[in-house]
């Protein structure tokens, strides 16, 4: 199943981790499918869509994910602590 949630409110501006100055909005990237739930087993999917922000003195940039997302794997932390839990208890 898929959703379309809005996550750029929760997103607050993050602080350069080279210069320490507040760092602003450079680009919205495209929207993206993240894994968020996995309810009996079947997976539930969001769209949400990355922010890139740069740093106005260094000129280094980030891509923030919403609070939770894994961003190279596009997987919410809590379902993946779900699957390591449930390899674990998995005869071999």
């Amino acid at each position: 199943m898929n959703i379309s949630i809005l996550f750029n409110a929760e997103i607050k501006r993050p602080i350069c981790p080279h210069c320490k100055t507040k760092m602003h909005i450079h680009k919205h990237l495209p929207e993206t499918k993240c894994l968020i739930a996995l309810v009996n087993d079947r997976p539930f999917y969001a769209s949400c869509k990355p922010i890139c922000f740069i740093c106005p003195k260094c000129r280094k940039s980030i891509v923030k994910y919403p609070e939770g997302i894994i961003p190279r794997l596009k997987i919410h932390i809590d379902v993946l602590i779900c699957a390591l839990r449930k390899l674990a208890y998995m005869p071999i």
